[in-house]
Parts: C-alpha cells; structure tokens; sequence
C-alpha cells in the first residue's frame, strides 16, 4: 500500500515539476547576443583597477575570454550562453566596485 502512495506521490511531483517548467517558457537572450557583450565605463588607464577587473572575471564561471581596451574604458567578455548572462556579468561587475554600462556593441 505505501508502495503505491509512494509511486503517486512521485508522478504528482514530476507533473509539478513539468508544469512550472512549461510555464517559465523559453530561455529569453540578452541583449549581448548569445555569448559576447561589451561594458563601458570601466578605467583601465589604472593598473589596480585592470588587476580587479581581471580577477573578479576570473573567478566567474562560463566566461570564455575577455579583452580590456583600455583606449576606449571598455571590456569585452565572451561568455558560455549556457551557464552565464550579461546581466549576471553585469551584476558581478557592479557588486566588486565598478560601474560599467552595457553597449550594444555586439
């Protein structure tokens, strides 16, 4: 008898689990593309401050690569559009300290 109990607890759980899915609807891209987006107002003429921008992006996971161009305040991330968003990036970016503005570069 538990077995059973078991077994409907289960399905009602995996039909809830299918519900919320389906309601979330698709995976919404940002306005960086699928995978590179540029920031702007970050001041890299400051070696400290390449130093921090370099570790904090770093330490976040799915970015592929970055560039800094320090001619133009800005830096370019390319990023796994799997496990990572620009808005993600952006926040990482405004809570260590900078505030950088997305360009629609890209």
């Amino acid at each position: 008898m538990w077995r059973k109990g078991l077994f409907v607890f289960i399905i009602a759980l995996a039909l809830g689990a299918a519900f919320v899915l389906a309601k979330s609807g698709p995976v919404q891209k940002t306005q960086a593309g699928e995978g590179k987006v540029t920031f702007s107002g970050v001041k890299l003429t400051n070696p400290q401050v390449q130093e921090k921008l370099t570790v904090t992006l770093n330490n976040l996971i799915g970015i592929d690569h970055y560039s800094l161009n320090p001619k133009q305040n800005s830096v370019t991330v390319s990023f796994d559009y799997e496990s990572m968003r620009a808005a993600w990036i952006e926040k990482a970016l405004e809570s260590a300290g900078f505030h950088v503005s997305l360009t629609n570069e890209h």
